[in-house]
């Protein structure tokens, strides 16, 4: 079976490995959509920020536009998320923070661990084993035909205590 590089089959049968693409391949896609509107939203922040500097705001004080931006950030955010995430990962806050660097670039660097034990749910992890070792756990099911994300938490280390984490 021929698949994405990034990919390592954990602890999944190989009458699912089949189906890791399928799972995998939108995931990675949504991942890298979301690390590039935190890198654009990062940019824009920092020209927002000497745009500050030029109207004489002080460093205390929010861009006269911030508010509008973040709404603007959180429905595009909306917009990616929405297609692959289950609505009770979607009733939870989301979008609502801005990394950097962006929160699942080690998504997009690779590695990412795929277990599946069964047809109906597949778990994906990324780590990144420099600075805290942050790691995110992500739980997908099988939903009308379509793997959506339904639950997100994140770790660190070689720890085994998850927290409940949003996209």
């Amino acid at each position: 079976m021929e698949f994405d590089k990034r990919v390592v089959l954990k602890d999944t049968a190989e009458k699912y490995a089949e189906m890791a693409d399928k799972i995998v391949k939108p995931f990675l896609k949504l991942m890298e959509d979301i690390v590039d509107l935190e890198d654009a939203a990062n940019k824009r922040l920092t020209e927002m920020e000497a745009e500050k500097k030029k109207m004489g705001i002080g460093d205390s004080i929010v861009h006269p536009h911030f508010k509008e931006f973040m709404n603007e950030y959180h429905e595009k955010y909306k917009a990616l998320a929405a297609g692959l995430c289950t609505k009770k990962l979607l009733d939870r806050p989301f979008g609502r923070s801005i990394h950097n660097p962006a929160k699942y670039i080690d998504a997009v660097n690779g590695p990412v661990y795929l277990t599946m034990k069964s047809a109906k749910k597949a778990t994906i992890e990324i780590v990144n084993d420099k600075g805290a070792c942050m790691k995110h756990r992500f739980v997908l099911v099988n939903e009308e035909d379509a793997w959506k994300i339904d639950e997100v938490k994140y770790g660190f280390g070689d720890k085994d205590k998850w927290y409940i984490d949003s996209i």
